[in-house]
Parts: C-alpha cells; structure tokens; sequence
C-alpha cells in the first residue's frame, strides 16, 4: 500500500519525526507527538498541510492517515515502551463523520498490541462538525483509559463549551496565545483564566510552540508546567528522537532552576514592597488619627506625597461607605471621566469589595489599636477610577475623636 500512496502523491519518502512533552516542574520528558514528514520526487521537503490536501483531492486519505498511524506506533515502540513514554497521535476531523472509521485509530492499537495506557489522542475540535459523534468517541477512550487531549485551543473558532462538554485529560494552548506572551499583560490574562478553567475541569493546560526560554518562565509563573516547542525540542527523525533526551532534560533543569530563582528574587520584591506600603500608612494613619473627617482630603493629598506609584486614595466609613472624595496624585490628574469609569464620589457603597469583607470582622476596639489592625491587599482587577489596572492597600484608623475608618490606596499595578 505504501507505494502505491507513495507513486499517487509524488513521494519518495514518507517517514514519522518525534517531538518531545515535557513538564518543567517534574524535570521529565512526559510524551512525544508523532509528526508526518514527507519529501517529493525532487527531495524538497513537503509541508504536512500541502502533503494532506493533496491526498484528499486524490482520494486516498484514509490510506495515507493509517500508514502514518501504523508507521508512528511501530517505530515509537521499538525506542520509548519500555521507558514508559506517552505516545501522542493527530486524528484526521474526517474520523467524526463516517461512522465506519470512527473506531479505526482504536483497531490499529489493538492488531498492533500498543499498551493503550501509553497512548494520547489529539483532536483539533474546531473542524469537527458532528458534535454528538465527537462527543461518542471521546467518552469510549476514557472508558478504555485513552488520554483525550484538544488540540489548537485558542485557534481560529475553538469553543470553550466543547471544552466543557468533552472534559478532555489534556488541552494544548495554540501558538497565538503563546508568541510573545512575556510582552502582553491581556495574553497573560487569557491564559491564566485557561489555568483556572483547567485545573477546574481536572485537565493538564499544555503550552504548545514555545519557542523562548522569556515565554516558558512567563507561562510557568501564570501556572501551566507542561510545554511542547522549539525552545526544548525540534522534531527528530525516529532513527534520532531519543538520543536527545539528555539534551532536553539539561533544559529542562536550568530553565526550571532558573524559575525558582525569579520566583524568589519577585516574592522578595513584592514583600519589600508591601512592607514599604504598610509601613507608610501606619504614618499616614497617625497623622489622620489627629484629623477631623472634614480634613481628610487635606490629609489625603499629604499621603500621596509618600507614594509615587499610587494612584489614588479615599476613605471608608464602618459601614463601608465612600467619606471622602478620591483624591488623585498631582501629576496624575488625568483619568477616565465617561459613566462607566470614573472616581467613587462620597457616598458610593463600597460594602460588597473584597476588602472592606475582609476588614469589617475586625471590631472598633482593634481598630483603636494600631498594632493590631489588620492590613489587605487585594487581587489585580480594573479601577473603576481610573480605567487601569490595579491593587488596592487598606487598613484601619481612628480618627481624633476615636471614629474608626478604613484607609485605601490604589496602586498601578
């Protein structure tokens, strides 16, 4: 059959290249993908897109897709079974609308006797039209105990509801949202909601094409560990693929140390900082302490002479209520004015804020006491104040005549 497909597609040679999975925070290579590889009669490299398409006009793509599977099953086996590797195999979108070749991918790891539990699947969702047969299939691999993992997510018209619907064991972030994400705050963003959806669900995020070692500790630090791409491993022939483990793995550990030493290096920075913070405000609190509310913007503007990445500042009554206008820095006059963002004005209920839930336990007589009231510093959201975002610092004070108040501060962040 090989060379009939061969003389069809103008081939001269069709062979399987392997590219390494690994998890950073495990220093192990965890899988390898099968990737096809084809050059034609003049020994030009063929790209598997133009390779695929081709066989499809030509009819015979069902051929070509079970010769590679055989092809990649047969030769990963003979190097990586007995380390115990994870094999990870593309299937063809065709798969999920002809009911005869739904089961064929399983046939062939069964007349080959692969162990099914060293075995990972891949679909590329996007393509799939027949929602009810994906839907089959991928629940027939986790009663076979087949790794299920979505392929390209991020890609073009990926939907997260299948991603629900389907509970894959893997999901693989396309490239899109890898390139450059150490540059790009709203990327960083994305992926790390698809950290959270993920570890949700129960399934591995997999950074798929990473290509710089800036790129793999943005994405350790946003909490995905498992990675596919250049920065680790070009794909390698099946004569080669695993000679080159020991070269991974050394990448695999400096980069992982490299990590903890950042992670170390920002926890310190960050702590250096707050404490900074903290300890200004008990100055600030002390001098609002020997105020009357009707000075405290005076005093607010005061405070922000000690800070020079805040934003603004205002004040809280017990209850949770806005007492003072926002006082802005000087030099920071200009902020958002349209009716979706613009500064709190006294008044604004604050009472459903993280930070006010977190302080109201405290009782009037901790307030009172300075060295017993509690700080907080809130989780990055959008200011309302300023349309930026940002972190908010709060704490408690008493004012001259014992009133307590919550002090907040809003840092750039």
């Amino acid at each position: 059959m090989i060379n009939k497909i061969k003389d069809t597609l103008g081939i001269s040679q069709l062979t399987t290249f392997y590219q390494a999975i690994i998890s950073v925070k495990t220093h192990e290579i965890i899988a390898y993908e099968a990737l096809v590889r084809a050059w034609n009669t003049s020994n030009e490299l063929m790209s598997p897109d133009t390779l695929f398409i081709n066989a499809h006009k030509k009819q015979c793509i069902r051929e070509l897709d079970h010769i590679c599977q055989v092809h990649a099953i047969q030769m990963f086996a003979k190097e990586q079974t007995a380390k115990r590797k994870i094999l990870s195999l593309n299937l063809p979108c065709y798969l999920f609308s002809d009911n005869n070749d739904q089961h064929s991918i399983l046939d062939i790891v069964h007349n080959l006797q692969f162990d099914k539990d060293l075995l990972m699947l891949e679909i590329c969702e996007e393509d799939v039209t027949d929602e009810a047969k994906l839907l089959e299939f991928v629940q027939l691999c986790h009663e076979k105990k087949i790794l299920v993992a979505i392929d390209d997510l991020g890609k073009k018209f990926s939907n997260l509801d299948r991603l629900v619907m389907l509970l894959p064991d893997v999901v693989k972030l396309d490239r899109c949202l890898i390139k450059n994400i150490h540059k790009n705050r709203m990327q960083q963003a994305v992926v790390k909601s698809m950290v959270e959806l993920c570890n949700s669900m129960g399934s591995l995020l997999l950074a798929e094409g990473t290509e710089t070692k800036e790129e793999v500790l943005c994405l350790l630090d946003l909490g995905i560990n498992y990675f596919q791409g250049f920065y680790f491993s070009h794909p390698a022939p099946e004569s080669e693929f695993h000679f080159n483990e020991n070269r991974i793995l050394s990448i695999i550990e400096n980069t992982g140390n490299e990590f903890v030493a950042n992670c170390k290096t920002n926890l310190q920075h960050k702590r250096l900082f707050w404490e900074t913070v903290s300890q200004k405000a008990k100055l600030i609190c002390k001098q609002l302490s020997k105020s009357q509310e009707a000075l405290h913007k005076t005093e607010l503007r005061k405070a922000l002479l000690f800070f020079e990445n805040a934003d603004c500042a205002y004040i809280l009554d017990q209850k949770g209520i806005q007492v003072s206008p926002t006082v802005f820095q000087e030099e920071k006059k200009s902020y958002s004015t349209n009716k979706f963002f613009a500064p709190a004005i006294p008044g604004t209920d604050h009472s459903q804020k993280d930070y006010f839930i977190y302080l109201k336990p405290w009782t009037e007589e901790m307030a009172k006491n300075i060295e017993l009231r509690p700080d907080f510093i809130s989780h990055r959201y959008r200011s309302m104040a300023t349309g930026t975002t940002c972190q908010t610092f709060c704490c408690w004070f008493t004012d001259i005549t014992q009133k307590p108040f919550i002090l907040c501060l809003d840092f750039t962040s």
